[in-house]
């Protein structure tokens, strides 16, 4: 799911409920959830919220902001230099 829209117009509110109804209905395991933010603020409130909603899940729910997930791919393709 992608959610492309201006400041405080709910979509942490979107991303948060979809990912709850994602765990409560569809069964989805907490493991196979990416959450990617734009900016470390948003990626605490969304943690933060997701806590609130679905409680225990969040340990286990892979939740970066965008240039951490970039930062993480990077090294985690990059070769070593001699």
């Amino acid at each position: 799911m992608l959610i492309l829209a201006g400041p405080g117009s709910g979509k942490t509110r979107v991303i948060v409920h979809r990912i709850a109804y994602m765990l409560d209905v569809k069964d989805v395991d907490p493991k196979n959830v990416l959450a990617v933010t734009f900016t470390k603020q948003a990626a605490r409130e969304l943690r933060a919220r997701l806590d609130t909603l679905v409680g225990g899940h969040v340990a286990r729910i892979s939740q970066l902001h965008f240039h951490a997930n970039c930062a993480a791919g990077c090294a985690a393709t990059s070769s070593t230099s001699p």
